[in-house]
Parts: structure tokens; C-alpha cells; sequence
């Protein structure tokens, strides 16, 4: 089994609006050495190619601008018929301060993975940036 690797990020700020959950849609792909994503439309979805089915730790930094309120990162899998499979809450960084998070998700070919933001309340419209690490670790 090949080591395969994906480095994606949310570079330029994007808004996030208090109580609502947002799409993190990705910018910059860092490095992708199987496919699992393209900067073409959509951008906010990671997806299992071909052959490519497995286990994964994905794990993800984040940092919430200036919000001293609770945050939370979401990732939400889809199966290839677009059921949703699983959802996975974790808090997140905030008032500048990066918080980590790290997920493991056995995944089948055509599956795919959302990630969203939230924040409890407050102003919203908070500068939100982030980068997501994928490993595939078994078969």
C-alpha cells in the first residue's frame, strides 16, 4: 500500500457567520499524491478515488479570528449515493489560538467528507482559516 497523502488549506480569511453552520471551501492544495481533491468546483469536498478505499486519519488546525465564543469544526461523511454516514463535532480554535483536531474514518470508493464551521453566538462574520492533513493508513 502506498503512503498516500493529502495537504489542503483554507489560506485567504473566510467569513463565518454566528449560528450558522458554514462550508469550508479550500483554496490551496498543498500536496495530493492520490486525487482526493481538486481546486475546481466543488471546492469544499474531499472525495475517495478508485482503488483508493481505506482507513484515514485525517486531522485538522483551525483558528476562529478573534471569537471568544465556542466554536466547533464539523466533519460530516457522505456515502457516493449522498447518505450521510457520519457526523463528527470537535471544538475549535479561537481568540487567535489554532486548535487541532485529529479524526480516523475508514472510507469506500466515491465516499466524501465535508467540513463546516460554527460559532455559538456573538457578531459573526469572523475570519476563519484552517488546514486539513489526510493519511491513509490501511486497507
Amino acid at each position: 500500500m502506498a503512503n498516500d497523502y493529502l495537504s489542503i488549506a483554507r489560506v485567504a480569511n473566510q467569513q463565518i457567520n454566528a449560528t450558522t453552520w458554514t462550508d469550508i471551501t479550500w483554496d490551496t492544495e498543498v500536496s495530493d499524491t492520490a486525487g482526493y481533491f481538486t481546486l475546481a468546483a466543488p471546492t469544499k469536498l474531499l472525495t475517495v478515488p478508485a482503488s483508493k478505499a481505506g482507513k484515514f486519519l485525517i486531522t485538522t488546525r483551525a483558528i476562529m479570528s478573534g471569537s471568544t465564543n465556542r466554536c466547533l469544526l464539523q466533519y460530516t461523511l457522505f456515502n457516493s449515493s449522498n447518505t450521510q454516514l457520519r457526523e463528527v463535532r470537535m471544538p475549535l480554535g479561537y481568540q487567535d489560538n489554532y486548535g487541532t483536531n485529529t479524526a480516523e474514518f475508514t472510507l469506500a470508493v466515491g465516499d466524501y467528507i465535508i467540513f463546516n464551521v460554527w460559532i455559538q453566538y456573538g457578531d459573526g462574520n469572523r475570519g476563519f482559516v484552517a488546514n486539513v492533513e489526510m493519511f491513509r493508513i490501511g486497507s
